[in-house]
């Protein structure tokens, strides 16, 4: 579907029962003026917001303008943002999360931030540099992946991660890291909750995690088996079980290989044990 330039820059105020959403028909985000930005104050009980089509200029005016009077802002589609230098004049907010940017690259500095609580990135085209989290003192979750299938988001690096000393809950359900140092979080002591794709790493180094993380936190670290909730058929043989770790993926089958899953799950367990007890060792396979 073609759209026009005036109807890119068509958008709707709806107010619902929790939210205010700001949005356009066009797949893009589309184009919003400052005019329609200027409408968000006449709805002045809602706190949280949804808009779209912001690039550095309107996303400028609208944080100037309208940003600290809401608690949660969702930036849906606003793919041409590429300085989140604006958002540092949030002294309010308490959830940020953005959904499909091609502009950005960096995060912002977040020391204003004071009651920023959560961050929450899905769908960025380009690497993103992470190292401003720890500029943050009252962060607890950080959250960054795909929502779409086969999309693919990276971070530069985990050099920095843990001058996020007070964040509790990470996700990152991302394909690639750059520079990446799996021992900076084991530094994150406050970390309650934590998820990586389980491919990121090797096997050796899911089970120095799981050695060097709260039980709390490595919980949610799967290994070195996971069950299939739908088994699949691959060269003649029922799959309802794979292992973890980097590189070409090991289907099982529960039954068949019951002597081979069960030699894994003995082999990472004393390997998760050796590291818990010695704090020195690191995998052979680090990287």
């Amino acid at each position: 579907m073609q759209f026009t330039v005036e109807e890119r820059r068509t958008f709707k105020i709806v107010e619902e029962e929790d939210e205010l959403s700001v949005f356009t028909p066009h797949l893009g985000g589309g184009i919003i003026s400052k005019e329609i930005i200027d409408k968000i104050s006449e709805y002045p009980t809602q706190f949280k917001i949804q808009i779209s089509g912001l690039n550095d200029e309107t996303l400028d005016y609208f944080i100037t303008t309208q940003g600290n009077h809401f608690r949660k802002i969702h930036f849906f589609k606003c793919p041409k943002i590429s300085d989140f230098k604006s958002l540092e004049k949030l002294n309010l907010v308490e959830e940020v999360e953005f959904y499909w940017n091609q502009g950005a690259s960096t995060l912002w500095n977040m020391s204003e931030n004071y009651n920023l609580t959560s961050i929450s990135l899905f769908d960025f085209r380009k690497q993103m540099d992470i190292s401003l989290l720890g500029t943050s003192s009252s962060l607890r979750k950080f959250e960054m992946g795909s929502l779409v299938p086969h999309g693919k988001t990276s971070i530069l690096s985990t050099k920095s991660l843990s001058r996020a000393v007070n964040l509790r809950e990470l996700i990152l359900g991302v394909d690639y890291i750059e520079n990446n140092d799996y021992t900076e979080f084991a530094k994150l002591k406050s970390l309650e909750s934590f998820h990586v794709s389980p491919s990121m790493y090797p096997l050796d180094v899911f089970a120095w995690l799981k050695g060097h993380l709260s039980k709390e936190a490595s919980i949610n670290l799967r290994g070195p088996t996971v069950r299939l909730e739908i088994p699949f058929e691959h060269h003649g043989k029922q799959i309802d079980t794979y292992v973890i770790g980097k590189g070409k993926k090991k289907w099982l089958n529960s039954e068949i290989d019951r002597e081979k899953i069960q030699e894994l799950n003995d082999e990472f367990e004393s390997l998760m044990q050796n590291y818990r007890m010695d704090m020195s060792l690191t995998p052979k396979d680090s990287h």
